[in-house]
């Protein structure tokens, strides 16, 4: 009996190349995949626990009296300046009050006039400032009739006296004046006294040109 040898090709083709390495790049792939997600999976838990928070405040301003500093500066009766030692006319120590007495008006027409001037000294607020003259505690007419024998009219500021008259901080001033007058004749003589009221209201500065 003959035996058949089967002979097998040992050689490989020289196009052939084994490829290796591709279920390892796959592997890499899925490896930076799930790191991505991890991470996108913990900046979702971090967000979720996030709390807010929260402070609530309350500002409180107002008005500072003692920085709200009105006062008479000067005074003049008749050409007489109102100064120490001298006591007609005559300016509290305060700068609130001024007090005077009027000469002896013998003349019909004659007048005294009192000159004065008040200053804002204050550095936070403007002034608004009216006046109002009354006889005793009554309110005078509008004809500023006095007992029937003198009359007295007062000014103050640039415009009419009964429009407030605005005075600026730091130092700003605004000018006065009372005059009465005689306009009837007596036989005896008289004393008359009134009183006149500056009200002075804090106003807030406005932007002013420099």
């Amino acid at each position: 009996m003959t035996k058949k040898t089967t002979k097998t090709n040992s050689k490989i083709p020289q196009n052939r190349k084994i490829r290796g390495g591709g279920s390892h790049s796959s592997s890499r792939e899925k490896q930076r995949t799930g790191i991505a997600i991890a991470i996108l999976l913990m900046a979702i838990g971090f967000a979720a626990v996030t709390t807010t928070l929260t402070i609530n405040g309350t500002i409180k301003y107002g008005y500072d009296k003692d920085k709200f500093i009105v006062k008479f500066t000067a005074a003049t009766l008749d050409e007489t300046e109102a100064g120490e030692g001298v006591e007609n006319p005559k300016i509290d120590e305060s700068g609130q009050s001024i007090t005077y007495t009027t000469k002896d008006l013998k003349t019909i027409g004659e007048s005294s006039v009192l000159d004065f001037t008040v200053t804002n000294q204050s550095t936070q607020y403007d002034a608004s400032v009216t006046i109002e003259c009354k006889e005793s505690d009554a309110e005078l007419p509008k004809t500023k009739l006095v007992d029937s024998y003198v009359t007295l009219t007062e000014k103050f500021g640039e415009d009419d006296a009964e429009t407030p008259v605005t005075i600026t901080a730091n130092g700003g001033t605004a000018k006065g004046k009372i005059t009465v007058t005689l306009i009837k004749a007596t036989t005896e003589a008289r004393d008359t006294t009134f009183k006149c009221t500056l009200t002075a209201t804090p106003v807030e500065i406005t932007s002013r040109a420099n």
